[in-house]
C-alpha cells in the first residue's frame, strides 16, 4: 500500500527509479556475454604419461599405481579412472560439482613434481584441467596453386601465430600440407657392432634436444637469466649427436644410423575442392564471447589476406557463430512475436488502447531490468535464457492486468482516478503477491537441481523467477501510477468500441 500511495503521489521518483532499472539492465545487455548453450562445467583432471617402448603391464606397474597412490586424497577428487596402452597411459580424476578444477590440477602438479623423482627418466607426466566449453569455433581451409609444403609454411608462419594471439582464443591447430622433418634411420648391423641399442638412441635424442634454464648471473646491477639452448638446429647437429663413450671411443648417431632430412610420410590428404589445402581448426578459451571471438577472427583474418600471395586464399569452411546467432535471432523473433500477440489480446480484452499500453509497459521494463540479475548471476545470452524470457511473456502482464482490472472497477464506482488506482491496488494486493510467488516457486527450484541437468537449467530458473518478480514490482508502481493520470472516471456508463462488442460476444 505505502510502495503504491507513493508511486500515485511521486510519480516523477518511480519514474526516475524504473528508467535506471532499465537502462541499468541495458547496459547489462550488452556486457552479457552471447553463445549458443550456457557454459557448463564438467569439473575433470587428468595426467597423461608418456613411457616409450614401456609395455602396457609396465606402464600400470611402474607408473599408473605410483600415480593413483598419489592423487588419493586430493580435495574434491570424488573417483579415479586409469588404463594403459603400448606406451602411453591415463588417470582420470572426476571431481565434485562445487571443485575448482584449476586448483585441482595445481594440486595434481605439485604432487606429480614430487613423484617424478622415483619414476624412471624416461617417463613423462602431463597435468590437465578438462575444460568443455573451451572447443572449436572456426575452421579455415588454405587454398592456392602451390604445393602441400608451401601451403604448411605459410599456415604456421604466417597465419597461426597471429590468429593465436587474438584474445579469446585459446589454441589454434593446422593439419594437411606436407611437413619437413629430420629422419633417422638405424642400421642395426653397425648397432651391433658398436654394441648400442635403440633404446640409447632414444634416450640420447630425448635428452639432447632440450632447451632448459642453467642459472642467472649478476652483470652490475642487473641480475640475467642463462639458459641452455641445446635444441637441434640442423641435420648436422642431429647426426653429430653423441650415444655413448668408452675405452673404444665415442660413437655418434652418424655412426650407427643415417641422418637425412625429408618429406613427412603423408597419412592424411585434404583438400578443398581440386586443389590442395591446409587446415586450420581455432579453439575458444572457455569464458570468450563466442560471437565477439568470431568477428575479432574474421577482422584478423581480412588483415592477413591482405598480406598473403594474390593465388592463396583463406576460405571459412566452418563457424560456430553463424549457428548461434541463428539460433538467438530465431528465439529473439520469437520473442517479439509474443509481445506483438500478447498486446492484440490484451486490447481485444482490455478495450482501449490507453489500458493495452499501461500493461504491456510492463513486458520491456521486466524483460530489460532481469538482464541485470543475469548479469549479477555471471549468465550468458544463449538459447536458454532467451526461452525462458520469450515463454514468459504472458505471465509478466498478469498481475498488471488484475490490478487494472479492479482500478477499472472502482473507476465504473464513479471514484476519482487517484482514489480508484490506489484501492484498486489495495484491494488485490494479496492476490498478486499469490499470482507470482506461485510461479517463483515453481520455477526457482530449477535453479537447484543437481547433476548436469541442473547446470544447464539454472539460467532458465534464475531468469523467469527474476522477471516475475520485476513484473510484480511494475504491477504495484507504474501500473497504478500511470492508471491514475491516463485513465478516467466513467461511472456505470461508460464509453464503448468494438473491442467492447468483442468481450460481450466472448461471455455470451
Amino acid at each position: 500500500m505505502g510502495l503504491t500511495r507513493f508511486a500515485i503521489t511521486r510519480p516523477l521518483a518511480i519514474l526516475m527509479f524504473l528508467s535506471t532499472l532499465v537502462i541499468m539492465g541495458w547496459v547489462a545487455r550488452g556486457l552479457l556475454k552471447v553463445d549458443r548453450m550456457p557454459a557448463i562445467r564438467f569439473p575433470f583432471v587428468s595426467v597423461n604419461i608418456s613411457y616409450p617402448g614401456a609395455s602396457p603391464t609396465d606402464i600400470e606397474d611402474i607408473v599408473l599405481t605410483r600415480v593413483e597412490d598419489a592423487v588419493t586424497g586430493v580435495p574434491g577428487v570424488t573417483g579415479i579412472q586409469a588404463n594403459a596402452s603400448e606406451g602411453r597411459g591415463n588417470v582420470g580424476l572426476q571431481l565434485s560439482e562445487d571443485a575448482d578444477a584449476s586448483r585441482v590440477a595445481i594440486d595434481v602438479e605439485r604432487r606429480m613434481a614430487s613423484l617424478r623423482t622415483r619414476l624412471p627418466s624416461e617417463v613423462t607426466l602431463t597435468v590437465n584441467a578438462a575444460d568443455p566449453n573451451s572447443r572449436p569455433v572456426m575452421n579455415i581451409a588454405l587454398v592456392g596453386k602451390r604445393s602441400p609444403e608451401q601451403l604448411y609454411a605459410l599456415g604456421s608462419g604466417e597465419i597461426l601465430p597471429r590468429v593465436q594471439s587474438i584474445l579469446g582464443v585459446a589454441d589454434a591447430s593446422i593439419g594437411g600440407g606436407r611437413v619437413r622433418e629430420v629422419q633417422v634411420r638405424m642400421d642395426y648391423t653397425k648397432m651391433e657392432a658398436y654394441g648400442v641399442s635403440v633404446q640409447q638412441v632414444q634416450n640420447a635424442l630425448t635428452r639432447e634436444n632440450v632447451n632448459q634454464p642453467i642459472g642467472s648471473t649478476v652483470e652490475g646491477k642487473q641480475s640475467v637469466s642463462l639458459r641452455s639452448l641445446g635444441q637441434f638446429q640442423s641435420v648436422s647437429d642431429v647426426a653429430g649427436l653423441v650415444i655413448t663413450t668408452g675405452p673404444s671411443g665415442t660413437v655418434y648417431l652418424r655412426d650407427v644410423a643415417s641422418v637425412t632430412e625429408a618429406l613427412k610420410p603423408v597419412t592424411r590428404y585434404q583438400r578443398f575442392g581440386e586443389l590442395d589445402s591446409v587446415g586450420i581448426s581455432i579453439t575458444k578459451q572457455g569464458d570468450a564471447n563466442g560471437l565477439q571471438l568470431a568477428d575479432d577472427i574474421r577482422a584478423a583474418l581480412a588483415n592477413i589476406q591482405a598480406n598473403l600471395p594474390p593465388d592463396v586464399q583463406m576460405i571459412i569452411t566452418n563457424d560456430d557463430s553463424r549457428y548461434t546467432r541463428q539460433a538467438l535471432d530465431a528465439v529473439q523473433r520469437d520473442l517479439v512475436f509474443s509481445v506483438m500477440l500478447t498486446g492484440l489480446v490484451l486490447l481485444l480484452f482490455l478495450h482501449t488502447w490507453r489500458n493495452t499500453v499501461i500493461v504491456v509497459l510492463a513486458i520491456p521494463v521486466s524483460l530489460v531490468s532481469t538482464f541485470l540479475v543475469m548479469y549479477a548471476c555471471g549468465f550468458t545470452l544463449d538459447t536458454i535464457s532467451l526461452m525462458a524470457l520469450a515463454l514468459m511473456i504472458g505471465i509478466l502482464v498478469d498481475d498488471s492486468i488484475v490490478v487494472l482490472e479492479n482500478i477499472h472497477r472502482h473507476l465504473h464506482l464513479g471514484e476519482v482516478p487517484m482514489l480508484a488506482a490506489l484501492k484498486g491496488r489495495a484491494e488485490i494486493g494479496q492476490a498478486a503477491l499469490a499470482i507470482t510467488f506461485v510461479d517463483v516457486v515453481v520455477y526457482l527450484p530449477v535453479a537447484f537441481m543437481q547433476g548436469n541437468i541442473g547446470r544447464l537449467f539454472r539460467e532458465y530458473g534464475v531468469t523467469i523467477a527474476a522477471a516475475t518478480l520485476f513484473s510484480l514490482l511494475v504491477s504495484f508502481t507504474l501500473t497504478p501510477m500511470l492508471a491514475s493520470r491516463w485513465l478516467k472516471s466513467s461511472g456505470a456508463n461508460g464509453t464503448r468500441n468494438i473491442a467492447s462488442h468483442f468481450t460481450d460476444a466472448w461471455e455470451a
